[in-house]
């Protein structure tokens, strides 16, 4: 996936920062220093046998319905990235991350964590890889997500790539859009840590070729400006739209909606937010007050992010 193709290019900015016991103010470049996975190979195609063994290892992993935490890392500002999995059994985890401190030597296996899925329900699993670096200064270093989906290709696992997100999580797996049978990732991420951030969504089609897709959404009143986030929560404080956003995923097909969100403003007014999607690109209709009933199945319909 392009730098081009990232929202993530929108909050590459230089942020002002006041630490709020103080009136300090620092300037940060946020998302400097973060190393380029794009175009670095990060998991290595060789040895073959390695890539044999953990396609063995992930095919036996059993899954569990509840995460379990395996490890975390701790930032300064912010709450420390805890890592969950579905593969609860120690024994398993282990062997699975033995084999990928192998393939990704250049990663520290202590800031590395994944899970088991299957996004396109084909029977042959794939890894979601988690991974933080810490970047900052001698006062503050923030938390940066990294993804990758490991998919096997026949012969070795091939990396997607996406990333980096600020203060990310996986925040959901599910279906979205207009493909059917295919599982898209939602990831939480914000644009700052020491202030009133700007909280969004970004959904990530990682099976989409060649190297996966993000889908983009227009909150523009002419329509023709799009980004790769949803707005999912919104500081106010003078900084944007004071309002409560609740924010529903419908079920996948061809004419939508797939996505509703419900815009709860401070003044008492209220605002709904209908998109559809072609393709990946997710344009709006919106109307103020009460919803209009052609769309009040819908919002019944939707599940919660």
């Amino acid at each position: 996936m392009t730098k081009a193709a990232r929202a993530l290019v929108l909050l590459t900015f230089l942020g002002v920062c006041a630490t709020g016991a103080s009136s300090e103010v620092r300037f940060k470049s946020y998302y400097s220093g973060i190393p380029d996975y794009e175009s670095t190979t990060v998991f290595q195609a060789e040895p073959a046998r390695s890539h044999l063994e953990l396609r063995a290892a992930v095919r036996n992993a059993v899954t569990a319905t509840v995460l379990c935490v395996r490890g975390q890392v701790k930032a300064t500002v912010v709450a420390p990235h805890v890592f969950t999995t579905n593969i609860c059994d120690p024994s398993s985890y282990s062997a699975i991350k033995t084999l990928l401190a192998r393939l990704a030597p250049s990663l520290d296996p202590s800031r590395l964590g994944f899970r088991k899925v299957d996004l396109d329900e084909d029977g042959e699993p794939e890894l979601l890889i988690e991974y933080v670096d810490l970047i900052g200064d001698d006062q503050v270093k923030d938390p940066y997500l990294s993804l990758w989906i490991l998919r096997y290709d026949g012969t070795r696992y091939r990396p997607a790539y996406v990333g980096p997100f600020l203060v990310g999580q996986v925040w959901a797996q599910m279906p979205f859009g207009q493909t059917r049978g295919r599982t898209m990732v939602f990831v939480r991420h914000q644009n700052c840590t020491e202030c009133h951030p700007w909280v969004y969504v970004s959904v990530v089609d990682f099976l989409r070729t060649p190297n996966g897709a993000m889908f983009a959404f227009s909150y523009a009143g002419d329509h023709k400006e799009f980004g790769h986030t949803i707005e999912y929560i919104l500081p106010g404080m003078g900084h944007s739209v004071d309002a409560k956003v609740e924010t529903r995923v419908l079920p996948p097909g061809a004419a939508g909606p797939h996505l509703v969100q419900q815009f709860r403003l401070a003044d008492g007014n209220v605002e709904w937010w209908l998109f559809r999607c072609n393709d990946l690109k997710c344009d709006f209709e919106m109307s103020s007050g009460k919803l209009p009933a052609k769309h009040q199945s819908a919002w019944q319909s939707g599940k919660r992010l």
